[in-house]
């Protein structure tokens, strides 16, 4: 039980490291990415270049067509969006996890609490995987719009078609069909600790 609560205790610093630095880091991402969408032109005129990735080939773009790329707002904004949603989604998570660690340092992992974080674990990865698969087909529909003007523009006729492949992982139902499981076990686990209580 010692070693529990021993491993425990250290598993709560380094979820409070976490949490503090996905702060830090989301606020600065944020504020320069806020930086970019007031004044893409400012920044726009520090870089040469710019590139699409298509797999193994790196498209490289001159710098007069950043203008046009500049102009969609959304791409920039999105990242944010996208950057914002996974602080809230993790940061909600570690504070989840703190409460379960905060049970184990106690030595009490059967005090009812825990079988219902980790339902509430659960719930955040079934929804949370629902969120990030949204985001990446508004992200996917955007990159294709980018790149559809981009193409038109130094592809012109040589191009005659293009086919978009997308893939999405759904391993997030299986993240929250682990938790519900694990939360039923020590529910379980939470009864039999109950019952040996009232025994003694």
């Amino acid at each position: 039980m010692e070693r529990l609560k021993k491993t425990a205790g250290i598993l709560d610093i380094v979820c409070r490291i976490i949490y503090w630095v996905i702060l830090v880091a989301s606020g600065i991402f944020v504020l320069f990415t806020t930086i970019v969408m007031l004044n893409p032109e400012g920044i726009s005129q520090y870089v040469t270049d710019s590139y699409l990735e298509l797999g193994s080939i790196k498209l490289h773009i001159a710098e007069g067509v950043l203008p046009t790329v500049g102009k969609t707002g959304l791409i920039y904004l999105h990242p944010m969006l996208t950057v914002l949603i996974a602080a809230v989604l993790t940061g909600w998570g570690i504070r989840i996890i703190r409460s379960i660690l905060k049970s184990m340092k106690a030595g009490t992992p059967f005090n009812g609490s825990v079988s219902v974080d980790l339902k509430k674990l659960g719930y955040l990865s079934f929804f949370g995987g629902l969120v990030c698969m949204v985001d990446k087909v508004i992200w996917d529909i955007l990159f294709e719009r980018l790149f559809f003007r981009i193409s038109a523009v130094i592809l012109q006729d040589t191009v005659t078609g293009i086919t978009f492949s997308h893939t999405y992982d759904v391993s997030f139902v299986i993240m929250a069909v682990v938790f519900f499981l694990a939360s039923y076990v020590f529910r379980w686990g939470e009864e039999l600790q109950r019952q040996a209580d009232e025994t003694l």
